[in-house]
């Protein structure tokens, strides 16, 4: 009988690691959908905040109500791009 040579079976630690390297990447995935989609809500959130600042006819209350909204904005874009930063 002739043995046919087959490819070397893989160590159990490379299909492990494998593995581990898979989950990780679609890990990440899943994290950088969900960034998105709670910063994509908030900014929604903010947008109609300024909606409602703009409809108001109290000069003083808009003032506050815009700067709000403007340091929500500013806030929520940089925490994303951090978040997005530690998931690369």
């Amino acid at each position: 009988m002739t043995t046919t040579e087959t490819a070397p079976e893989r160590d159990p630690l490379d299909r492990l690691t494998a593995i581990g390297v898979r989950g990780i990447g679609a890990s990440k995935k899943v994290s950088r959908m969900y960034l998105g989609g709670c910063e994509k809500v908030l900014l929604e959130v903010i947008g109609l905040q300024e909606r409602i600042a703009t409809a108001t006819k109290i000069s003083w209350v808009r003032a506050i109500a815009e700067s709000q909204a403007t340091v929500a904005r500013e806030l929520t874009t940089t925490y994303f791009a951090a978040a997005r930063e530690l998931v690369r």
